[in-house]
């Protein structure tokens, strides 16, 4: 629809560097006579709210996706890890699989810290516990 309006141009600047001994061209594309500018991967950080699941689409729950809107769902943006339906707190998205990878493989090591609020009193024994890092089974 855009294009059959003549809404979209292209135009040409030319670079005199020679490489290879080929003239460089580039060309910038005007949307409305605004530039535009392509982003392969896209980056959000959200601050995911209690009641909001991290997923891609759900039938029964709102879903990060839905607090993003419409581009992140087409450029394929997913939630780098999760965090359950009653917490809140700092959640990265992306389409960058191989970022998404990097920071959630074992073999990567990377470091994740987590903040709890405790209901009732903590003993000293617990605080110790804390401390060391607590192991929470093998497949969780």
């Amino acid at each position: 629809m855009i294009l059959k309006q003549k809404r979209v141009r292209k135009k040409s600047r030319h670079r005199n560097q020679w490489k290879k001994f080929k003239l460089m061209k580039k060309w910038m594309k005007f949307l409305d006579d605004e530039r535009v500018y392509y982003e392969k991967y896209l980056y959000y950080v959200m601050n995911k709210p209690k009641g909001v699941i991290s997923a891609t689409e759900d039938t029964r729950h709102a879903t990060v996706l839905d607090l993003l809107g419409e581009l992140a769902i087409k450029r394929g943006v997913f939630p780098v890890g999760r965090l359950d339906i009653d917490t809140h707190g700092f959640l990265l998205l992306t389409n960058n699989g191989a970022l998404s990878h990097a920071m959630l493989s074992p073999k990567k090591h990377v470091e994740k810290i987590y903040i709890a609020k405790i209901e009732g009193i903590m003993t000293d024994e617990d605080q110790v516990s804390f401390e060391k890092g607590n192991y929470i089974g093998r497949w969780l």
